[in-house]
């Protein structure tokens, strides 16, 4: 008898227990309706990233990694939704003595589109990247978990790898799942599947037309801010087979995974008067200018040029304009110095020319000399502890155009070494080369050749 009762008593105290779970608040939170939302406005990346096993007509090939790095703002406002541009960088791992080094890049596309409050992406101008796009889409009504939806998003294919996109429309199926916490913020789990599925009876707008058929399976786990509705992260499995006309096929089988980050915010205005200041090396420390030298010609006081603050509503040509003064101010004058590097405004964020950086002929290998400026480059940087930072690496053209298209990518990836040497992790870079192609003097001279030999670091935004 006694120990029956004891039996009722703890089935009775499991049972409270259990009530008390049901009744908690982060049970509760996760059945009340919740909204979904897109609100987001803020720069973000988007990265997405393909692992895959690849088959081609049947035989196995090995691995295949894809990598697409996006770098997004606001670009006004519309009516429709919240307006966004920016640019995709394609990327292909490169290698150097069978040690990863930095990504270089494949291509570069620009994307302009508005994102509406139910997640749908509309396009200003044709971009296949991302490649997965108006996903997920938000039901009009509120969701609790086990909630279901569909609509129609978007998916971009280019299984060779050859440019030949086709874009595919491709009805999906949501499901709520609930909200939990991931990396520290609150965010809402979503599942969705798909199919990959073509025909040349009812061909898409875009499509290569050498792709006759495919078929394929998608599972995908989405996580999305509950503050905001924007995407945190995509997993998508997949498993999915193109047949050509000619009768090869591809198939693929591994996952993609596309994440934001939202980067701490770069104030351009700032940031640019810093790195004016440290070309000019004049005070490289981390006060930012807010006024001009004075007319007379004498060396101004630190206290006439500096401040902890930055003046608001200061027109970003303007600034341009005034940093550049002080870059020529009198001490450069006096002392008949050169800048370390001349900074530049671009859509693609603040840019760094470092100018006739001596390397041995037809080689990669810097010479000495250039020290200071590789400092001061670094300096600037590490202002910018979670940047990313596009290299690009440009020769003098003097007619062997592949020669010096390769040898602009080999300076490209020495300046990141020295950078590396100077305490900036590898991958916040991204290289580039473009040989004699972008020319910013003229190449009949020598004084013209040795400004095209340059190398460019811009600070994403």
């Amino acid at each position: 008898m006694g120990f029956q009762i004891k039996q009722y008593v703890s089935f009775f105290l499991m049972y409270i227990l259990f009530i008390n779970l049901l009744l908690s608040s982060d049970y509760v939170n996760r059945q009340e309706p919740v909204k979904l939302q897109y609100s987001f406005s803020g720069n973000y990346r988007l990265t997405e990233r393909s692992d895959w096993s690849q088959y081609i007509n049947g035989r196995y090939i090995g691995l295949t990694s894809r990598e697409v790095r996006g770098f997004l703002h606001p670009d006004g406002s519309d009516i429709d939704g919240i307006p966004y541009s920016g640019n995709f960088y394609i990327l292909q791992q490169t290698k150097r003595n069978n040690v990863n080094s930095a990504h270089g890049i494949d291509g570069i596309q620009p994307a302009s589109f508005i994102i509406s409050q139910d997640g749908s992406i509309e396009y200003k101008t044709i971009s296949y990247y991302p490649q997965l796009r108006n996903f997920p889409v938000f039901p009009e009504e509120k969701v609790t978990s086990g909630k279901r939806w569909q609509a129609v998003a978007e998916r971009v294919v280019d299984p060779k790898n050859n440019r030949q996109y086709t874009v595919l429309e491709i009805p999906v199926e949501y499901e709520f799942v609930g909200e939990e916490t991931y990396n520290g913020q609150q965010v809402y789990r979503i599942k969705a599947k798909y199919a990959t599925r073509f025909n040349i009876y009812n061909p898409p707008v875009v499509f290569d037309p050498e792709l006759k058929n495919a078929t394929g399976t998608h599972d995908v786990s989405i996580l999305v801010s509950a503050e905001t509705g924007a995407v945190i992260m995509i997993l998508d499995r997949l498993d999915e087979t193109f047949i050509y006309k000619n009768g090869e096929t591809i198939r693929y089988r591994g996952s993609t995974t596309l994440f934001t980050e939202i980067p701490v915010q770069i104030e351009s205005k700032e940031l640019y008067e810093r790195a004016v200041v440290v070309a000019g090396n004049i005070n490289p420390q981390n006060k930012i200018p807010v006024g001009k030298p004075e007319e007379s010609g004498s060396v101004p006081k630190e206290s006439d040029f500096f401040s902890d603050t930055v003046q608001s509503g200061v027109n970003r040509d303007t600034l341009i304009t005034d940093a550049a003064a002080i870059a020529g101010s009198t001490e450069m004058q006096q002392n008949n110095r050169q800048p370390a590097f001349e900074v530049e405004n671009t859509d693609k964020g603040v840019r760094l020319s470092v100018r006739n950086l001596q390397f041995i002929a037809d080689s990669a290998q810097l010479l000495p000399g250039g020290e200071d400026r590789l400092d001061a480059v670094a300096e600037v940087l590490k202002t910018v502890p979670d940047g990313m930072f596009l290299i690009e690496g440009h020769t003098a053209s003097v007619g062997r155009p592949d020669g010096e298209q390769e040898l602009s990518v080999e300076r490209a990836q020495s300046v990141l070494d020295e950078l590396v040497k100077r305490g900036l992790k590898v991958d916040q870079f991204i290289i580039a080369g473009y040989g004699g192609t972008r020319p910013v003097a003229d190449n009949k001279t020598e004084n013209g050749r040795a400004i095209n030999r340059r190398v460019e670091i811009t600070i994403l935004e």
